[in-house]
């Protein structure tokens, strides 16, 4: 069971920090919660003072980034022409870009949001995004952080950004954060090692992350981007007992259910950016799904696994559910009682990562949908 805050009761702060009843605290990672909590509130991410009147959302989009280019990959790209028109449709459209620690204070205290919020964000820090995205941010003043993969920026690689031009945009006030030391997945193993090693290996590879960013850049949000968007239980736990967040690549708006060391992101890219996608996706909400006795997301078997969902919300109805996999295939679907069902996909899981998509449309609100994603991974080591 991953930690998310709405297992904690929460009290008055004192002096910025959240006062804890552990009377409700029932998985062992919700017992890092308090530590989570005190590293995170009191000391690692600048809390902005803000009053909660005429804020109304209870949830935010966090758009995830990577190449602002024509001539890369299009699964992970959007051209500079799509990003312009996306940032021209949060002005004109009235959406709020919240800086990251923003977001996540919010998340973490269950503040609410302004109406229509949007964070930005990019992974691998490629050198599009200080030459063609930057200019357009600055242009709007929207705050943006970039998640760096230190060897990357140290082998001083031409794709990628180098390091006096991440201070730049630290400078300027972007936020620069944690994607590991070298690009691989968090659940690749040292060589000759074995699973037990992986919450060690992961560990120490973030810790260097963050020493290179304080070193090169003089602050180190308390933040991590989980590479290729794989993790599991373990490497949650491992990243909770840091004191640190995680951002995933599982489609959704984040809120208060979401898990602080997964939170849900919308990918980018030339299939799932253009303005009608874009649109549907930032006026999304999170889907209040719960998932009951959750399979390991780690899977040896090609067989696909099923999920188990309960969902009891006024919000969203449970007959118009769908649930989809990376082929855009519907799930089969099976109700297992008034508030809950059983999803399963009819073909074998690829190696490497997938995810089960399921959406519903809100019953009052016209075009808007619920998001959960949920992830799985075949092989041990996730897609390296």
């Amino acid at each position: 069971m991953i930690w998310n805050p709405s297992n904690l009761i929460r009290r008055p702060t004192v002096d910025g920090c959240v006062v804890v009843n552990t009377e409700r605290i029932v998985s062992p990672l919700n017992m890092a919660a308090c530590l989570f909590l005190s590293l995170v509130l009191c000391t690692g991410i600048a809390l902005p003072q803000s009053e909660d009147q005429g804020l109304v959302d209870d949830h935010v989009v966090i758009l995830l980034y990577h190449h602002v280019a024509t001539a890369t990959p299009a699964s992970t790209s959007v051209t500079p022409e799509l990003f312009a028109a996306h940032l021209r449709f949060l002005r004109d459209e009235g959406y709020t870009v919240l800086p990251l620690d923003d977001v996540l204070w919010r998340l973490t205290k269950g503040k609410p949001f302004p109406n229509n919020s949007v964070a930005i964000t990019f992974d691998d820090a490629y050198v599009s995004v200080f030459e063609e995205a930057w200019p357009m941010l600055r242009k709007y003043d929207y705050p943006f952080t970039v998640f760096v993969s230190t060897d990357y920026i140290d082998r001083d690689y031409s794709a990628y950004m180098d390091w006096t031009q991440l201070r730049t945009l630290a400078d300027s006030g972007a936020q620069i954060a944690n994607h590991g030391v070298v690009h691989r997945s968090a659940l690749a193993l040292p060589r000759g090692g074995s699973a037990d090693d992986r919450r060690e290996y992961f560990l120490l590879d973030a810790k260097r992350a963050e020493e290179r960013i304080r070193a090169e850049v003089g602050v180190a949000p308390r933040v991590y981007a989980w590479p290729y968007g794989e993790f599991n239980d373990e490497l949650e736990q491992g990243l909770a007992d840091l004191g640190w967040y995680g951002l995933g690549q599982q489609s959704g708006a984040a809120g208060q259910l979401s898990s602080l060391t997964a939170v849900p992101r919308f990918p980018m890219s030339m299939a799932h950016a253009g303005m009608a996608a874009f649109a549907e996706r930032i006026n999304s909400e999170p889907l209040p799904v719960k998932v009951r006795n959750p399979p390991p997301r780690l899977r040896e078997s090609s067989a696909p696994p099923s999920l188990q969902l309960f969902l009891d919300d006024p919000r969203f109805s449970i007959e118009q559910l769908s649930c989809f996999n990376n082929s855009g295939e519907r799930l089969s679907m099976q109700r297992l009682g008034q508030h809950s069902v059983e999803v399963r996909a009819a073909a074998p899981l690829p190696p490497g990562r997938s995810k089960y998509t399921c959406t519903a449309p809100h019953v009052s609100k016209k075009g808007v949908y619920g998001w959960y994603s949920h992830l799985w991974i075949r092989g041990a080591e996730g897609s390296d």
